[in-house]
């Protein structure tokens, strides 16, 4: 109604303005004026689409060597813009969004996807310094939906030297109800990978598709609450694998099964069924290569056990000013305790960012030169912390102390176990609590929680070395599990082939090179996730996914064109918000209004 005022108005001032003018020149200002507002929502709406991937890149795909500058300012409007296009809530009348606008940045700024409200609240904390939200990432618990049969069979595959076992399982509903779930978890061997999938939906056995995983999550989802039939298999942290299958019916029976493929003989558990995988061989476990050094668990007993140097790695709080001169006394303390320890010694001091330094005669200094704003984002601290020692493989190793007083007012939200060969001697960092003494925390589990009270710093902690053949040294977990050692910053898979052990070794090694290199990560993960298509080998980027009809594998091919085609840290649309246009009846009533004066006129 507002647009046909508008035109009438316009209208009447051209016809005003062309007797006085000349046409062209009342053309080219209407142009202009109608361009100005729209020229200048799109600079606004690109300085946003900037600050939000600086934003996003810094806190989920960092360079560890760049020094970071957010601009807040934009960075704070486009976290109002986006919070309010997530509101549900309807204020007035006529709402409170401007469709048109709205469906404008979405474009311009986030390529038509989305921003979990999760990746909200991340950068609110670590930005803003706002109380954590409780952002659990919990998977569920799933129904009472028990593996009721359960078997495998392996093959050893003679052209590869290695071995594909398969694990059956039946499932069977004991809800006593319909439409139950049945969710697992399981943990998958150093080098061994998962190459194939399937459910049987009704008497037909589908195979899995492989597909980009934040696709596969979205349909899974949106099929799941239509109470069709997809099953799931995707990366959680780590070596561990998400397992779900819905939906079932009241007391019904499903068979689906997962294939393996692994060098040397394995045992994976599913909930309390383990199985043992293939069988001991007469042949070389190892694997060495240019980019690759495959260490299996059955040399690990003959490698040289090793004590390398420590240092203490202090991770300081620099959000609250006022705290600056207790922080003081506690490491001067600290470091008196463990003179030990200060040789090659670093301190970082965290907020917002984490700025480090040697730590030296000028640390007192450099503290109180801090910004002291924003978070305390203790995550990023630690990974720094275990990221860089790792890519120069040195013959030292930080111990982590934390100096703050509460951890619970840390960003600590994801535990380390990805880094987990990062940190070959102990999975221990410390903080040093406002009581002065030392609580130990377990990097590879539930990090923001106290494993041990009042303890002290252990230094004697051993790793087993190992050379390549350019006889350079690495460092390994002293431990029975097999090893992964990356002879080069980046890898890259050469040579794919379908379901074979020496690509997947290369996935594995080139997702840690992800994680070790997240900024390069940026131009790398559509390669990563082509090469997981190629050779039919999930990786922590891909999903196995079985769907029931060719509609739901069209959307899938949909989405997962949409998300490749986009900056990788956006999301699909999570968070389904009604539109803010007015209601149908204000809707009917205005009409109604309009035509009955109509009618008068």
């Amino acid at each position: 109604i507002l647009f046909i005022v508008h035109i009438k108005e316009l209208n009447e001032d051209w016809k005003f303005l062309k007797p006085l003018y000349p046409s062209k020149l009342v053309v080219a200002v209407g142009i202009f004026s109608f361009l100005f507002i729209p020229f200048y929502i799109t600079i606004e709406n690109l300085q946003h689409r900037k600050t939000l991937n600086d934003a996003l890149e810094y806190i989920y795909s960092p360079d560890y060597s760049k020094e970071y500058d957010i601009n807040n300012y934009y960075l704070f409007q486009t976290i109002e813009v986006l919070e309010s296009h997530k509101s549900s809530r309807n204020r007035g009348l006529f709402g409170d969004k401007l469709p048109y606008l709205t469906s404008y940045f979405n474009w311009v700024v986030l390529d038509n996807l989305t921003i979990s409200k999760e990746k909200l609240n991340k950068i609110n904390e670590v930005f803003r310094g706002e109380k954590p939200y409780n952002t659990s990432n919990r998977m569920g618990r799933g129904d009472r939906v028990k593996i009721t049969n359960i078997a495998s069979k392996s093959t050893f595959d003679e052209s590869q030297q290695v071995w594909k076992s398969w694990i059956d399982l039946e499932l069977t509903n004991q809800t006593g109800r319909g439409f139950a779930e049945y969710i697992t978890t399981l943990y998958l061997p150093t080098g061994t990978s998962i190459s194939d999938y399937y459910l049987y939906v009704g008497d037909r056995k589908e195979m899995g598709i492989l597909a980009e995983k934040k696709s596969a999550l979205w349909v899974y989802n949106n099929i799941r609450n239509e109470n069709r039939d997809p099953g799931l298999l995707y990366y959680l942290t780590g070596n561990k694998v998400a397992f779900k299958v819905f939906p079932f019916a009241k007391d019904e029976v499903r068979r689906t099964g997962i294939e393996f493929i692994h060098k040397e003989p394995i045992s994976i558990t599913i909930d309390d069924e383990t199985l043992f995988l293939g069988d001991e061989r007469e042949i070389n476990y190892s694997y060495e290569d240019e980019q690759i050094i495959y260490v299996p668990k059955a040399i690990k007993s003959d490698l040289k056990e090793v004590y390398r140097e420590p240092y203490l790695q202090l991770l300081v709080d620099a959000t609250d000013k006022k705290k600056i001169d207790n922080y003081i006394h506690e490491i001067e303390k600290i470091t008196k305790q463990h003179p030990n320890l200060l040789k090659n010694a670093k301190i970082s001091f965290v907020n917002s960012y984490v700025n480090t330094h040697p730590f030296d005669e000028n640390w007192k200094q450099q503290y109180k030169e801090q910004s002291f704003e924003g978070g305390f984002y203790l995550e990023r601290a630690i990974r720094k912390s275990l990221v860089e020692p790792y890519n120069h493989q040195t013959n030292t190793y930080p111990i982590i102390v934390v100096i703050k007083d509460k951890l619970d007012e840390a960003i600590l939200d994801r535990n380390f176990v990805d880094l987990s060969f990062a940190y070959p001697e102990s999975d221990v960092f410390y903080h040093l609590n406002r009581n002065s003494t030392l609580d130990a925390h377990q990097l590879d589990k539930k990090p923001s929680r106290i494993s041990k009270t009042n303890t002290s710093i252990s230094s004697k902690a051993s790793s087993l070395a190992i050379q390549s053949k350019e006889n350079k040294t690495y460092y390994l977990p002293n431990n029975n599990e097999a090893s992964i050692i990356l002879k080069t910053d980046w890898v890259e898979t050469k040579d794919i082939q379908a379901k074979s052990w020496k690509t997947a070794l290369e996935l594995q090694a080139q997702w840690r090179s992800h994680i070790l290199n997240p900024h390069k990560a940026n131009d790398d993960w559509t390669n990563m996730i082509k090469s997981s298509f190629q050779s039919r080998i999930m990786t922590p980027l891909t999903s196995f996914l079985v769907v029931e009809n060719e509609t739901q594998k069209a959307i899938l091919k949909q989405k997962q064109e949409q998300v490749l085609s986009s900056n990788k840290n956006y999301d699909l649309d999570d968070d389904s918000v009604q539109m803010s246009e007015p209601s149908w009846w204000v809707l009917v009533v205005l009409l109604s209004g309009f035509g009955f004066w109509r009618r008068k006129v």
